[in-house]
């Protein structure tokens, strides 16, 4: 028994799809859509937040154009499911707030929508251009043609006009974005067993 037996999928990437900072993760904004109708079939409509979704880099950069790209894609392709096809979706996380631990990966991919200096102890996070962009996403409640967002990063408005077809129209009122991160447990009182102030006590 494994995961990947239990669960009785077939899985595979398309050569085409994009390169990300993960060998696993390959992009592709439309299978979220699909996804999501295939849920409103198969579970009457059911309410549905999605709670991480995000892609990874290896090389920290600041401008990271590829996220935002990624963001834009996958939020506009949840903003069709909504408008175009009734799915009942009531809110999206992206991940991640914060560069964090990878799991197997450590600190070698970057999800962060904030990065993170781990070689300096007071670790010093920085807003990248995607937090930016994902700000004006929320601020606007979805797409508006022509727009442009701090950073001169378009709202709206695709890198590519003809490979992506953009949906201007915004989220309902009530729908609910966030950012998510890794959770920290600290073991014991901030005083405890000569463990002195850390970020995480402030």
């Amino acid at each position: 028994p494994s995961f990947n037996t239990d669960s009785d999928v077939r899985t595979w990437q398309d050569p085409t799809w994009p390169k990300t900072g993960s060998s696993w993760l390959r992009p592709y904004p439309k299978g979220l859509r699909e996804t999501l109708k295939w849920i409103r079939d198969e579970y009457s409509n059911v309410t549905v937040y999605i709670t991480e979704n995000g892609v990874s880099d290896r090389d920290g950069t600041l401008e990271d154009q590829q996220r935002i790209d990624y963001l834009r894609n996958h939020t506009n392709e949840v903003l069709k499911a909504i408008r175009l096809d009734g799915c009942n979706v009531a809110g999206y996380t992206a991940w991640s707030l914060l560069d964090n631990f990878e799991w197997a990966r450590g600190y070698t991919e970057r999800f962060g929508l904030h990065y993170v200096n781990f070689s300096d102890p007071s670790r010093p996070r920085v807003p990248k251009a995607s937090a930016r962009w994902y700000s004006a996403l929320i601020k606007d409640n979805g797409f508006k043609p022509g727009y442009r967002a701090p950073g001169a990063q378009p709202v709206g408005v695709a890198k590519m006009e003809s490979d992506f077809d953009v949906l201007y129209d915004t989220f309902p009122d009530d729908f609910a974005f966030a950012t998510a991160t890794s959770s920290y447990q600290i073991e014991g009182g901030w005083n405890e067993d000569g463990k002195g102030p850390s970020i995480w006590d402030t």
